[in-house]
């Protein structure tokens, strides 16, 4: 359930640091960076948000496979569509892109919570 929803709009210094706007989803939320502002979004995601909010950087994604496994073929195209860090919010916490949105959902599943990431796997015989 999202008990605590935030909108980037609402931290205008964090927002002066994108690009363009936020992507993804407000569980798990994509976030492009002005060249040279990364420790200025760092620091004011981290104000916005607090510590409890993981910050994973592009390479991370990568290494970490997110988007599956990249390493090892010509996916350049597709290195070149990640967001430059995703911020991933603790339970019940979302951010949107507008103050607006913040009424859209009352409930989400794109975060990296235990119980958000379990997919059912059901199968049928005939």
């Amino acid at each position: 359930d999202v008990t605590e929803p935030y909108s980037i709009d609402e931290f205008p210094a964090l927002a002066e640091t994108l690009r363009c706007g936020v992507d993804l989803e407000p569980r798990a939320l994509g976030c492009r960076v002005k060249e040279g502002r990364d420790a200025d979004f760092l620091r004011e995601a981290r104000k916005a948000f607090g510590e409890e909010i993981e910050i994973l950087s592009k390479g991370e994604l990568i290494k970490g496979g997110f988007f599956g496994n990249t390493e090892n073929s010509d996916v350049s195209i597709s290195h070149n569509r990640l967001p430059d860090y995703l911020l991933l919010p603790p339970p019940g916490m979302c951010i949107y892109h507008r103050t607006k949105d913040k009424t859209k959902h009352k409930s989400l599943h794109g975060g990296s919570d235990s119980l958000e990431m379990i997919v059912p796997l059901i199968i049928a015989e005939r």
